[in-house]
């Protein structure tokens, strides 16, 4: 989950309550402004409101009548057109009322087309999200890399039931044809796609250029502490230098970078100077995740009781150097194998955050948190029936669940679940 809520969200208030008009789902749209060429995803939920997404770094949540009014303007069509719908719809709302409306969300979209205008948003805030259960999906998917046939059905099946972000994580020795055609496929259909591995094997060759030119939208580095010997340590010898390289020469291309920092034992110690320095190389958004065991205190994992401090360095330290960032779940590592801390460092999260899921190269389905339980098949079982069944319904009952405590108030991390509680950790 992130650390603030977005200043664009809830734009417009809802005045009726009819059914929208509509459908639930995914929207498309390709538009240029200023020169630029623009992609916009406009996800409508259940209840009409919906995500309005541009060039998969910043977003807006809208209520029934932005939607509307998006999907209008987004299509291109005149203001008098969107209005003559809205009055239909809004009929008791006078016109001047609607057409200052049509203006915000206008405006709303300009925004959000400029970079040095639009706040960078995380699309898996739990904070900021309307009610889990109003959802048609999450928003992010975490796949590994495969072959083009197995990669194919997933990403078309995601974006059919809804899904705009996809995150592909690629580890060592995978082949980068297969990491280039999966990127191709996912942004071909219309997805937001980002990549996320260690510097070594992201900057290799000529990945990243081939990566740039079929539509990556973010790249994920792995970036465990500022100093070197701490990082490599995790990640393996100069990876640190191969990482700040990387994250230059995404800067480069005009790619968002994300800094992904894993949390133990040593990387938590000088947590602060790290943050500072992935904002002084504009790295401006960046994902935590801690490595875990059950235990009071522990090294080189976190014990249990050290996490609502970590949390509260995190946002602390992110506050200060504006830099917005996302919780990942917590994963579970055994107890005192620095072998095992290093191999899990390596794997990555499970998910990006709290409203993502893990999907396998076979379909199986798997929450956030929690075991290795599989909600459903995405290749075989009806979307519907993975979204509504037991795995997956309860884990949304349990974010809906509040965790805060008087032992540490306010930590965003609580909203989606206690860190302390071994329950809402990742198995490894």
């Amino acid at each position: 989950m992130s650390a603030k809520p977005n200043f664009l969200q809830r734009l417009l208030n809802v005045r009726r309550s009819e059914a929208p008009t509509l459908a639930p789902g995914m929207y498309h749209f390709r538009r240029e402004a200023r020169g630029r060429h623009a992609r916009f995803h406009l996800r409508v939920e259940r209840d009409g409101s919906g995500l309005l997404l541009a060039n998969a770094s910043v977003a807006a949540r809208m209520t029934q009548s932005g939607v509307l009014i998006a999907s209008g303007l987004l299509r291109g069509e005149p203001d008098a057109v969107v209005l003559a719908r809205m009055q239909d719809v809004y009929g008791g709302v006078d016109a001047g009322t609607l057409e200052r409306d049509i203006a915000r969300v206008r405006d709303l979209i300009a925004r959000l087309l400029d970079p040095e205008e639009a706040a960078s948003f995380n699309l898996d805030d739990v904070a900021a999200t309307p009610n889990p259960a109003d959802l048609i999906a999450p928003l992010t998917a975490d796949l590994p890399i495969g072959s083009p046939d197995q990669i194919r059905p997933l990403v078309e099946k995601l974006w059919a039931v809804g899904i705009p972000h996809v995150v592909f994580t690629v580890e060592a020795e995978m082949r980068a044809d297969h990491v280039v055609r999966a990127v191709e496929r996912a942004s071909d259909i219309g997805l937001i796609t980002g990549v996320r591995g260690r510097g070594l094997d992201l900057g290799a060759g000529t990945l990243l250029n081939d990566l740039a030119n079929v539509g990556v939208d973010h790249v994920s580095v792995y970036y465990a502490s500022h100093r070197r010997e701490i990082h490599d340590a995790l990640y393996g010898a100069g990876d640190h230098a191969a990482a700040e390289d990387l994250i230059r020469r995404v800067r480069a291309r005009e790619i968002t970078p994300v800094g992904e920092v894993v949390l133990t034992d040593a990387t938590l110690r000088e947590l602060e100077e790290t943050v500072a320095v992935l904002n002084a190389q504009a790295v401006r958004n960046a994902g935590f995740w801690a490595l875990a065991e059950p235990t009071e205190t522990t090294a080189p994992a976190l014990g249990a009781n050290a996490l609502p401090q970590a949390a509260a360095r995190v946002e602390a330290a992110s506050h200060q150097q504006n830099v917005q960032y996302v919780w990942y779940p917590t994963v579970r590592v055994a107890v005192g194998d620095a072998s095992i801390v290093q191999a899990a460092a390596r794997r990555g999260p499970r998910c990006s955050g709290d409203l993502a899921l893990r999907v396998e190269l076979d379909g199986r389905v798997i929450a956030p948190r929690g075991g290795q339980g599989v909600a459903g098949n995405l290749l075989t079982d009806p979307w519907d029936a993975i979204w509504a069944g037991p795995a997956l319904v309860g884990y949304r009952a349990r974010l809906q669940t509040p965790t805060h405590c008087d032992t540490c108030p306010g930590l965003a991390l609580c909203a989606a679940d206690c860190p302390k509680d071994p329950n809402g950790w990742a198995d490894a």
